[in-house]
């Protein structure tokens, strides 16, 4: 966007400076950060375009030709299991005419000013586009496409014919993607959050269907400062938070090549959960060690996952953007297979979760109250408390990937 000052992109080197600091010496982003379509503009080819990216969980897909759809950055997409149990993502868009193979094929008045919503389901052998019948198997290559034995130029193994897959990764059960055929393994990289999350097994957790919220009204990166934030829970979230407390923070260095964000908020009792009775409402995990038992690890993967480990269970937050103001959101609970098969489980899952909405109803209450702020005269970039500190580390891994895009440093942007 251009201003009567400019673009929001003139003096923004200068201006990220403050924000690369440590917390004791460093401020918040710049508020056009959060408000910026041209500042989104440059996170959508420098961030986005060359991160990992979350797109779900692969469990909610255990078997051949089970799929889930979504849209991430305007591009819909297929999250499939493949014949040899491999897990790819595929460009849900038919190579004829671009309609995506999974809309459906008729509708109601006025779907056509919507996306199409997400689905999913088995897809047997394959998919079939609804307007063309062009057919694609689960692993994207075209199988049929009917009467166009007459099109000299159809070649039905021409690769572009074959639905575009993207980069595919699966961490502890996290599917990844990245439009950057170039990018650094992520899984490579995570070798430091592998062992502090073992005792866990996340790969092997079952988890409940993610909620979805959808364009909620605040900017993406909002939704994560909040989330690290750990020196508002004794005041916005008290009395519900008080078994984490704010002086429980405990940053942690891990060596993952910019990969992840880690801190722990140490409870005030072993065998703690954030419940309405400040215990666990599962059993304890029997393979956490005594220390482990006493402290919640809070991991984020920038910028679109967020895990958060208890004594009982795990929880976990995507965040999608949807522009400079807003975002979607997919969370939900995750535990050991077979609690699952606790005779009280659905009663639990409903009594954790009364809990969890309060404490998220009030981050979001704040969350869209500090992004109308942020087009306010008097917005502030204001100074990191001490248990703050992750959030300056978040701030400042933004930062530096605003600097790639303003020219400051290499490489070049991503163009789709």
């Amino acid at each position: 966007m251009t201003t009567a000052h400019g673009s929001d992109l003139t003096g923004l080197a200068q201006k990220l400076a403050a924000a690369t600091g440590n917390y004791d010496d460093a401020k918040g982003l710049p508020p056009e950060c959060y408000t910026s379509e041209e500042i989104y503009d440059l996170e959508r080819r420098f961030l986005f375009m060359r991160e990992w990216l979350c797109v779900g969980r692969a469990d909610l897909i255990p078997q051949p030709g089970d799929y889930y759809t979504g849209t991430l950055l305007g591009e819909p997409l297929i999250v499939v299991r493949q014949a040899d149990d491999s897990v790819k993502v595929l460009s849900a868009l038919c190579r004829h005419r671009g309609l995506p193979v999974t809309c459906p094929g008729d509708g109601e008045d006025g779907d056509w000013y919507r996306v199409p919503p997400e689905t999913k389901g088995n897809a047997g052998s394959g998919f079939k586009c609804p307007y063309h019948f062009w057919v694609y198997g689960i692993d994207g290559a075209l199988r049929g496409a009917p009467h166009m034995s007459r099109t000299r130029c159809f070649d039905k193994t021409d690769p572009d014919l074959s639905l575009p897959s993207l980069r595919t990764e699966v961490w502890q059960g996290f599917v990844f993607v990245n439009f950057d055929a170039d990018a650094p393994s992520l899984v490579e990289r995570l070798g430091p959050v592998d062992e502090i999350v073992a005792n866990w097994g996340l790969g092997e957790m079952a988890t409940e269907e993610p909620e979805l919220q959808a364009d909620m009204p605040w900017n993406w990166k909002i939704m994560h400062e909040n989330s690290i934030d750990v020196y508002h829970v004794d005041r916005l979230h008290y009395p519900l938070h008080r078994v984490l407390p704010s002086d429980g923070y405990v940053p942690v260095s891990v060596q993952t090549g910019d990969a992840a964000i880690v801190l722990i908020q140490m409870a005030t009792h072993k065998e703690f959960a954030l419940s309405p009775i400040g215990r666990p409402l599962f059993p304890v995990i029997e393979t956490l060690t005594e220390e482990e038992r006493d402290r919640a690890y809070i991991i984020l993967l920038p910028p679109t996952l967020l895990i958060i480990l208890n004594s009982d269970s795990a929880f976990y937050r995507i965040v999608h953007p949807k522009g400079p103001n807003a975002c979607d959101i997919r969370q939900t609970l995750m535990v050991p297979d077979h609690y699952r098969r606790l005779p009280n489980y659905a009663e639990l899952v409903a009594l954790g979760s009364t809990m969890h909405l309060k404490l998220n109803w009030q981050d979001y209450v704040v969350d869209a109250a500090i992004q109308r702020a942020a087009t306010s005269m008097f917005a502030p970039r204001g100074p990191y408390a001490w248990n703050e500190q992750s959030v300056a580390e978040f701030d400042a891994w933004v930062a530096r990937r605003y600097a790639l895009g303003l020219g400051v440093g290499e490489p070049s942007p991503v163009v789709r």
